[in-house]
């Protein structure tokens, strides 16, 4: 059953049906996911869920900051993904995640990329300095998972675009 619906899943791009806001101007209620294959420099295909609804943005110079959660998967497949089991692992690692960034109006989640044994999930705030207090409170683990995190300028969201065309 899981199998199959792996394969749903990969033949077909999901996407949610956009929220209330029409006018593209309120990033914290714009949500419009697919899922994408894309290439990355090492050669290995990188799995990508990414909020496509971000693309009609207006005031997309309102968020110049890029944060990104990096985490290295326990066992993953052969195709660097993770098992189904970590999978279950990881969505609550991300939901802890969300409710720290989207919850608090501190930044939204615009991809999650997935490749060569890691996941990271990339946001984008006007709130750098808040970002990066949190993150402090976090430590470096969330959900028993050690991650990674960093903050960094990308006004003109060149990782989203290069992702999300």
């Amino acid at each position: 059953m899981i199998n199959l619906l792996i394969l749903i899943i990969a033949a077909f791009p999901l996407q949610a049906a956009a929220q209330a806001d029409t006018t593209g101007t309120d990033p914290f209620r714009m949500a419009t996911w697919e899922m994408f294959k894309r290439g990355t420099a090492d050669g290995h295909l990188a799995y990508v869920r990414g909020n496509t609804a971000f693309r009609e943005l207006k005031n997309r110079q309102r968020y110049p900051y890029r944060v990104g959660f990096a985490v290295r998967l326990r066992k993953p497949n052969s195709y660097g993904l993770p098992t189904e089991a970590e999978a279950h692992d990881l969505s609550l690692f991300e939901n802890e995640i969300d409710r720290m960034m989207t919850g608090k109006h501190m930044g939204f989640l615009a991809l999650v990329i997935t490749t060569g044994g890691m996941k990271e999930y990339v946001y984008y705030t006007g709130r750098p300095d808040a970002v990066r207090s949190q993150i402090k409170k976090l430590g470096g683990a969330v959900q028993g998972r050690e991650f990674r995190s960093y903050v960094t300028a990308d006004p003109g969201w060149d990782v989203y675009f290069r992702f999300v065309r």
